[in-house]
């Protein structure tokens, strides 16, 4: 799904609740942007912690995450460009609304 197909499905789920055949308006465009913004923020940070868990769960020791550092630095390099910049151009997306 592209960050803009994304986006406008966060803030709809935040605007409106489907009940049968009808939908129901709960809240203003902004007020479910601001939604759709802090479920962004809080997507990320779980990504990050997982990521982190992850990495640090992998090596048996301190000194065996140590004498691997380069891997783990790339491991998170590799994160930050595969999700941050997607989550980062979905809340750009999102203010355009």
């Amino acid at each position: 799904m592209t960050p803009k197909e994304k986006a406008k499905e966060l803030v709809s789920k935040f605007n409106f609740e489907h009940t049968g055949q009808t939908y129901i308006l709960h809240q203003t465009v902004d007020e479910s942007k601001r939604c759709a913004l802090i479920a962004v923020d809080e997507i990320f940070e779980l990504h990050k912690k997982i990521t982190v868990s992850h990495l640090v769960s992998t090596y048996k020791s301190i000194q065996d995450f140590n004498e691997n550092f380069t891997n783990v630095q790339n491991e998170l390099d590799s994160y930050v460009i595969q999700n941050y910049g997607y989550w980062q151009e979905v809340k750009q997306e999102i203010n355009k609304l």
